[in-house]
């Protein structure tokens, strides 16, 4: 036991699709359709096991690919945009972000 917390699992609702992605602790994803149909899949999109052999492939990164750093949060309404850097993230940002993202 190290002592820390381990971080939230995170869950969204696809409510066009009225599925949840759930990310599961062992780092894939859990698909839950309303109608009870279930599927677990690799965050790329391969389907492991279940019933629902389907899912959205950028639901499935949301919910279980990396997290972005706090300073990189923000509702899309809120963006920092700085338009004369090349990434368009203003500096604090762009030195948060990941780098395979930068």
């Amino acid at each position: 036991m190290t002592g820390r917390n381990p971080p939230p699992l995170r869950s969204y609702r696809h409510g066009a699709f009225k599925t949840t992605y759930a990310q599961q602790p062992d780092g894939t994803v859990l698909v839950t359709h309303d109608d009870g149909r279930e599927g677990r899949f690799h965050v790329d999109g391969r389907h492991i096991e279940g019933d629902l052999t389907q899912a959205n492939r950028h639901m499935l990164y949301f919910a279980g690919g990396p997290a972005l750093p706090d300073a990189c949060r923000y509702r899309w309404g809120e963006v920092p945009v700085d338009l004369d850097r090349p990434s368009g993230w203003p500096e604090e940002q762009e030195r948060a972000l990941p780098h395979q993202l930068g």
